[in-house]
């Protein structure tokens, strides 16, 4: 889960939304408030699926790899059987920095995994941030960056 929020903080970041109604708005980004760091804060907070424990590969980057088979074996082929643009898979788009910057045009589908998965590491490594501050800093608590199981995972065995 922490490793896919990534398409939470794009969401955050460069939404195409501003045509929608206010309650749509707020829905929109009460949804990507949650994939994107919401979620993870809750759960780290509360213990459990703590991204601060389960820091060992492969863990942290399974999400971004089940993301990239999800966006081309369902989204795609959807996309090309609608020619609905599915989480832009069938192009690029206009406020997609990356896709504006370099130019991508023809080229965007073979790149966007490229740079999603950028996305997919800096979007760990805030949450990542985002915990630890929460958790160690604001509230205290002592434990550290561990790939050790939690109490709360020895407690439920």
């Amino acid at each position: 889960m922490y490793s896919s929020a990534f398409g939470g903080w794009i969401g955050l970041l460069w939404s195409e939304n501003e045509e929608l109604p206010f309650i749509e708005l707020f829905v929109y980004y009460l949804e990507h408030f949650f994939t994107s760091f919401g979620g993870p804060l809750i759960l780290s907070l509360s213990g459990r699926y703590d991204p601060l424990t389960y820091t060992k590969f492969p863990l942290p980057v399974f999400g971004f790899h089940l993301f990239v088979m999800y966006m081309r074996w369902v989204l795609t082929p959807l996309s090309l059987l609608t020619w609905a643009n599915l989480n832009h898979t069938l192009c690029g788009v206009d406020n997609d920095p990356i896709y504006v910057i370099f130019e991508l045009g023809e080229t965007y589908y073979m790149w966007a995994d490229v740079y999603l998965g950028a996305a997919c590491y800096l979007a760990l490594g805030a949450n990542l941030a985002i915990c630890y501050i929460v958790k160690r800093l604001i509230l205290g608590d002592k434990s550290g960056f561990t790939t050790t199981p939690t109490e709360h995972d020895k407690k439920s065995k």
